[in-house]
């Protein structure tokens, strides 16, 4: 009883200390969200950051239609349909003399008047909000549990907000594809069948998948708080709570597959047009990423890398294990930023295969305005194409800060701190789940994410880029 009492005012004195950390630390969190927020705002219509992603790209800049007449008409009078063919042979198209395709940066502000830039301004911003108090909650966690709370409203409003791009990229009819498919339509076919392979990985794959255990005992914390809360009113069984998960992964998964595809279109224009650059030896390490990833997430891969592997090597434990997989998705968000500009420049190079076409096609009527709109079409999808390209990594990176901030707390991305202990089992108090319940869920939504990618890209290996097609099209 003596012991029990002297080590009462200390440990109040604890609480105390660390409720008041906790508390400053959500106060500074407020007035960093709020500083940024206004900052941002005020400055968007003079200067943004965003922009510069943005400036210093070059694109082509079409002739005029007007001179695209002029042309058709001096070469249908100064020559005839058999010294036509022969110049062009000869020549190389002298008969679109005077038609020229100039080659402009991006200097202005010019890209604030594009569709779609107040979404990639917005999302720009609500990325570094979450950035700045995940870090600082990260660096916290040195000292206190990590108290995230704001955090994952900040997270989840971030994850809704890409939804939502995602969904409006989906309605929004991209030009430069050339596809007479409604992807709306494509879009529910991929609704369905991403929700039969999810259910099957969660059913089938039961016990080969690392998150299934996760899950299992989640439910049961599920089942345990509604019993609590509600009486035995509600009830749900494992078999309900997975396909609402599987729900939720159908509707990543039909809302991805179109931006993922066009990423990896952006990546075979960089290896085509740039293709011994430095920025096409990380978009190749970029695509190769995922194809690695979705095993780590294996049990037998995972035993086999504990058990087998790590004790000749180095000894690995488990929490390095899970560390070292939260490092490589992360460093592959990161890839997926840094090239945002090399896609987006790939994206506008494009540009000079149309313009070739165009000048090729003088002559034929009616066929060089079309490849002028072509050319104007890629730079004004380019914004889009900056959405399509930046808005998977940044869901992929919100869930995965959910994935650490709510089921990895016993684990610290700082070297020099202690990190907090692990919460286990809890049936009460002001945490109803466990962590197993939200390391489950995040790590599914990880994977799930990641597989997309994967099967996406497997897709595309043998795919061909739109004006390749086009390029065989017009030579037929």
């Amino acid at each position: 009883k003596e012991t029990k009492s002297n080590d009462e005012t200390p440990h109040d004195a604890t609480f105390f200390i660390v409720e008041m950390i906790s508390q400053l630390t959500l106060g500074v969190q407020l007035l960093i969200s709020v500083f940024i927020c206004f900052f941002h705002l005020k400055s968007s219509p003079i200067f943004s950051v965003p922009h510069l992603f943005f400036n210093g790209l070059e694109f082509c800049i079409p002739p005029t239609l007007q001179e695209i007449i002029n042309a058709e008409k001096n070469a249908i009078s100064t020559k005839s349909k058999s010294n036509k063919k022969k110049n062009e042979k000869e020549e190389g198209g002298d008969s679109s003399k005077g038609l020229e395709v100039s080659i402009a940066q991006i200097e202005d502000n010019s890209m604030f008047e594009q569709e779609g830039w107040i979404n990639f301004d917005h999302l720009f911003m609500i990325f570094t909000v979450i950035l700045l108090n995940f870090i600082l909650t990260e660096f916290w966690s040195c000292v206190i549990e990590d108290a995230s709370t704001l955090n994952t409203f900040l997270i989840l409003f971030g994850i809704l907000y890409c939804l939502s791009t995602l969904f409006s990229l989906l309605k929004s009819r991209e030009i430069f594809s050339g596809e007479k498919t409604s992807e709306l339509y494509v879009a529910f076919g991929a609704f369905a069948l991403a929700y039969l392979i999810s259910f099957g990985c969660l059913d089938l794959m039961e016990g080969l998948l690392s998150f299934t255990k996760d899950l299992r005992r989640g439910h049961s914390d599920l089942e345990f708080y509604l019993e609590k809360n509600f009486k035995g009113r509600y009830q749900m069984s494992y078999t309900t709570f997975r396909v609402i998960l599987c729900l939720f992964a159908a509707v990543f998964a039909a809302l991805l597959v179109f931006p993922i595809r066009n990423v990896l279109r952006g990546m075979k224009y960089l290896h085509k047009f740039r293709p011994n650059s430095f920025s096409s030896k990380v978009a190749t390490l970029n695509f190769s990423l995922p194809f690695v990833l979705v095993w780590l997430w294996m049990e037998p891969v995972k035993n086999s890398i504990l058990e087998q592997i790590s004790p000749l090597l180095f000894n690995l434990s488990l929490e390095s294990y899970l560390t070292i997989k939260y490092y490589l998705v992360l460093i592959f968000c990161i890839l997926q930023v840094i090239l945002l500009r090399p896609l987006l420049q790939a994206h506008l190079i494009t540009a000079i295969a149309w313009s070739s076409m165009l000048i090729g096609s003088v002559g034929m009527p009616g066929v060089a305005p079309i490849f002028r709109f072509r050319i104007i079409a890629v730079y004004s999808t380019l914004v889009y194409r900056a959405l399509q390209i930046s808005t998977p990594a940044l869901l992929l990176i919100c869930c995965l800060f959910l994935y650490k901030m709510r089921g990895l707390l016993h684990i610290s991305l700082f070297p020099f701190c202690i990190p907090p202990a692990e919460r286990g089992e809890v049936k009460g108090g002001s945490v109803p789940f466990s962590d197993e319940f939200f390391r489950g869920i995040f790590s599914f939504f990880v994977w799930w994410i990641i597989l997309v990618w994967t099967v996406t890209a497997s897709t595309q290996i043998r795919g061909g880029t739109s004006v390749e097609n086009s390029s065989n099209k017009k030579e037929n």
